[in-house]
């Protein structure tokens, strides 16, 4: 039987035109640290850029992220992460945090 997987705590995340890590771009009241184990949300508004290596990201070179695209940050990731907004328009991170692996997301244990 699945276990309910419950929410630790909410965080927002408007991504501007300095890249930084994810928690340089915590909104107002939002965690500016981690807060579990894995981070699950959906990019809102405006595309982002994306490196998981360490490499700062520029707004020409990374993944590029669509505003409805989910995403699911672990550890290590979060250790990593560099983001910075696609064009003019910052886009918006909005999510929780969970205290299980972001495997448990993808149907591990």
């Amino acid at each position: 039987m699945p276990r309910a997987i419950t929410p630790a705590a909410y965080g927002s995340y408007t991504i501007t035109g300095a890249a930084g890590d994810l928690f340089s771009f915590a909104d107002s009241g939002s965690p500016t640290s981690k807060q579990g184990e894995s981070f699950k949300g959906q990019l809102e508004t405006a595309a982002i850029r994306i490196r998981l290596d360490g490499t700062p990201v520029t707004s020409s070179e990374g993944e590029l992220l669509e505003p409805g695209d989910d995403v699911l940050f672990d550890q290590n990731m979060l250790a990593n992460i560099s983001l910075v907004r696609d064009g003019g328009t910052s886009g918006v991170i909005k999510g929780h945090w969970y205290n299980v692996t972001a495997n448990v997301f993808m149907g591990g244990q």
